[in-house]
């Protein structure tokens, strides 16, 4: 008994998609190179993947001076996420879900032109997936008395005890 995961979408794109380790998405619709999409980023602390290479055992990212392939889908890690102990299976669950990240950000939205207002050249990123910040999800938290008295309770309650003792005594 088996498990397959396909990496392959039912429908075809006709750019290039790098899908950041949190969800963003990044369209581009000319070729580029590793380099470029880490542009402006620590080379050594992110790293490009596709699925294969994040399912396969040796997990070894793109070098920089590859051309990203038009209608393949591409993954932007950190650094820190290969660790010696990830296996692939481990990664599964990761390349499952950012696949479907690139799969949502495909249907329904316009493309842009692609070009820089401040340089009017033309710029390879085509289209990024707009994100809705981040809120957490809170419950209340109740506090529950352990039924711990303080010293002067304590102290108050050590006094009635011998209060009580004396008012026996005198009464017998």
């Amino acid at each position: 008994m088996g498990g397959c995961f396909s990496c392959k979408s039912s429908t075809k794109f006709n750019n290039i998609q790098v899908v950041h380790f949190n969800g963003y998405v990044q369209e581009f619709e000319n070729p580029v190179s590793v380099r470029q999409v880490t542009a402006g980023q620590l080379p050594s602390k992110n790293l490009v993947f596709t699925a294969a290479q994040l399912l396969s055992t040796e997990s070894k990212p793109l070098k920089a001076d590859v051309q990203l392939e038009t209608g393949q889908l591409y993954f932007l890690l950190p650094y820190s996420i290969l660790q010696p102990d990830v296996s692939p299976v481990d990664f599964l669950a990761l390349v499952k879900k950012l696949s479907s990240k690139a799969k949502s950000s495909r249907r329904g939205q316009a493309r842009s032109s692609g070009t820089s207002s401040l340089s009017g050249q033309r710029n390879p990123i085509c289209r990024t997936q707009a994100r809705t910040p981040w809120k957490p999800v809170l419950d209340t938290i109740r506090e529950k008395s352990f039924n711990r008295r303080s010293e002067s309770e304590l102290q108050d309650m050590d006094s009635e005890t011998s209060r009580r003792s004396l008012m026996s005594g005198v009464l017998l």
